[in-house]
């Protein structure tokens, strides 16, 4: 991965950093559905 020079290295830490987003994001929402499915709480009101 460090072969390629440092244009390489700018967007690393930006692409982890929404791959963190996402993952929180999406993990967010599978709890919501989960909670939904599983206790019949209401998602909106």
């Amino acid at each position: 991965m460090k072969d390629k020079h440092e244009k390489e290295g700018d967007y690393t830490g930006v692409k982890e950093a929404f791959n963190g987003l996402f993952f929180g994001v999406g993990m967010m929402i599978a709890a919501f559905l989960l909670a939904h499915f599983l206790f019949g709480m209401p998602l909106f009101q």
